[in-house]
Parts: C-alpha cells; structure tokens; sequence
C-alpha cells in the first residue's frame, strides 16, 4: 500500500481558498451593484445576467432598488415566537453559549487548527483545540484508534437513543478500564430537557 502524499492537503486548501474568493465575489458584486447599474446604465434584466456571471440565476436575485426587495428583507419580530423561528433562534443562542464556553471555538489563529485525510475512517478530521470528544459505542469508530491523537483530554459520552442506559453503562467501564479515557455526559439528557 502507497503512502499518502501531502497533495490531498493541498486539493482540501485549494476547494477552502476557492470557496472564500466566491463568497467575496458574491459579496462584493451584490455590495457595487446599484453603482454599476448606474453607471453603466444597466437596468434589472441587464443586472441579472451580470450577477449570471457569478453564478447566480437571473430570477433569484432580488432588484436592490425595489421597494418590495426592502419590504421582504424586513426582520418581523412578531414572528420570533411561532415556528420555525423559535427554533432557529433556540439553536442560534446555543451555537452563541457554545462559543462563549468553549475558548477553542473563539480563537482565530489558524496554527491551531489541523486538518488531516483520515484513511481509516475514510474521511476528513478537523482537529482544533484541547478534547476530543467521541460519541461511544459506534461502529468503526473505537476510542483505542484515537487514542494516539494530539489532545490533552479525552471524553467518552455515552450514545443516546434507546439503549442510553447500557450505552452509559459501557462507557463508564471503558472509561474505568482505560484512565487516558474521561466520561462525559450531556447534564441535559440526563434531566430529561432536549
């Protein structure tokens, strides 16, 4: 079997970087579009094919300067309460409280962050900050295959679904059994709020 070669990181940066200059592509082309339109003299159907360029289809983009555009992009806040908004914001607070308590999710330096093909689960592992947390027991997925991995913590947490309770119950002796391992529970789960 053929060692990997490092290309595999570059293709992965190359499809990151070629992700960010379409984004301010697109960002930047929807900022200037009123000023191209007016100095080029360019009128609706004329700007779509320009925004066409970018990848965009013609009859998705809305005219900036129409009163309707600016109606429909109006928050309502009467509809926070009804679903799906609800939900949307219950997860947006949690992604917030998430960042807020993990110091790994709010630094932006980039050395911290490892990004690796993973030949023996067939995938990519993103790896930043100081725990790795592993969902147990899954197939394909056994913590002695992590184990060897750069964190300062281990945690195991039990799978939820319904054999939570013998889940729990391997976990913890696996965890007793191998002292690298730390168990982790979701206190949450536990008390019954989902």
């Amino acid at each position: 079997m053929q060692r990997p070669t490092g290309v595999r990181h570059l293709v992965v940066l190359f499809a990151i970087a070629l992700a960010v200059v379409t984004y301010v592509d697109r960002v930047a082309i929807s900022f200037a579009a009123p000023y191209i339109s007016k100095d080029l003299g360019l009128d609706t159907r004329q700007m779509g094919a320009v925004f066409a360029a970018f990848g965009w289809a013609p009859t998705s983009v809305a005219d900036p300067e129409d009163r309707a555009t600016f109606r429909a992009a109006r928050l309502r806040w009467d509809e926070r309460d009804d679903e799906p908004h609800r939900s949307i914001l219950a997860w947006h607070r949690a992604l917030l409280a998430l960042r807020r308590r993990e110091p790994a999710l709010t630094d932006g330096r980039l050395d911290l962050v490892q990004a690796d093909a993973d030949d023996v689960h067939a995938g990519l592992v993103v790896r930043r900050g100081h725990e790795l947390k592993l969902v147990y027991p899954q197939a394909g997925a056994a913590p002695e295959d992590f184990a060897g991995l750069d964190f300062e913590r281990f945690s195991l947490q039990p799978m939820d679904g319904p054999d939570v309770i013998e889940n729990t119950a391997r976990t913890v002796d696996y965890c007793l059994r191998h002292p690298q391992w730390r168990l982790s529970l979701q206190t949450h789960k536990t008390l019954g709020i989902r």
